[in-house]
């Protein structure tokens, strides 16, 4: 068992771990999963690994059919002696993306919401939150390359990379293509309130004129003011613009049904 309050003292621990054992198993969310397979990365290893999801979302356990309840996720483990090779995406090419990168206005609402709302409210106190940044002057010109070809310019006010098609387990992009899917919420208006608010709802991206949306297997973002603009990866705090993310497709060994 490896146990550790810092991500970086997990990570070594991990480095360390690795060539005494057949496998890895990961309790834990997506942010959890991040952590070991950063460990994975640095070592170029191609370890098999299991999940016991323990998180929030649990959306890359969720995409892959892993059962969310532990005593399944551990008998998977256990009987199961199928291995997939599924995909992830890597960012500035140290940093892997096991699920989502995201930045813009909608990063910070979860932010500014209380446990007590939460519990109070339900989910529609994220809806009031996105709500009351309509407006804000939060929107940047941002610069995409997508495919070291296609060059986009956009106002961007939020912007979502997932490596599946979907969040959470529920599929917001009809796309069925190997890569990186992104999906930018264009700046939105108070005349746009009413798309934004079914997109805060559903999650479906694809229903509004408002999202650009594009898949690829390397793209590059920079940001075309001087404003500094941070990532989320994978839930947690990341690195800041400009970034290059490329896709690894069959790069992780998992026991999944």
């Amino acid at each position: 068992m490896i146990f550790s309050r810092s991500s970086s003292n997990a990570i070594s621990l991990i480095q360390e771990a690795i060539p005494k054992i057949s496998k890895l198993i990961i309790i834990g969310g997506d942010g959890t999963i991040n952590v070991a397979i950063t460990a994975l990365l640095k070592l170029d290893s191609h370890i098999t690994i299991g999940i016991i999801p323990m998180g929030t979302v649990n959306n890359f356990a969720k995409h892959h059919n892993i059962p969310t309840k532990p005593k399944e996720a551990i008998d998977l483990i256990c009987n199961s002696n199928k291995v997939h090779t599924v995909g992830i995406a890597v960012c500035n090419h140290s940093k892997p993306i096991i699920s989502s990168l995201a930045f813009g206005n909608l990063t910070d609402i979860s932010n500014e919401v209380r446990q007590s709302e939460k519990k109070y409210f339900g989910p529609l106190v994220y809806i009031y939150k996105g709500i009351k940044h309509i407006g804000h002057n939060k929107s940047f010109l941002v610069t995409y390359e997508f495919d070291k070809s296609n060059v986009r310019t956009l106002k961007t006010w939020f912007c979502l990379l997932t490596t599946t098609n979907s969040i959470g387990g529920i599929k917001y992009n009809d796309t069925n293509a190997r890569g990186i899917y992104i999906s930018i919420l264009n700046n939105i208006k108070i005349s746009k309130v009413v798309p934004y608010i079914w997109f805060m709802l559903t999650g479906k991206l694809q229903k509004s004129k408002s999202v650009t949306q594009e898949s690829a297997y390397n793209v590059t973002i920079k940001s075309d003011s001087s404003y500094e603009i941070n990532t989320r990866i994978d839930g947690d705090p990341s690195v800041s613009l400009p970034i290059y993310i490329n896709y690894l497709d069959k790069y992780i060994h998992l026991i999944k049904p």
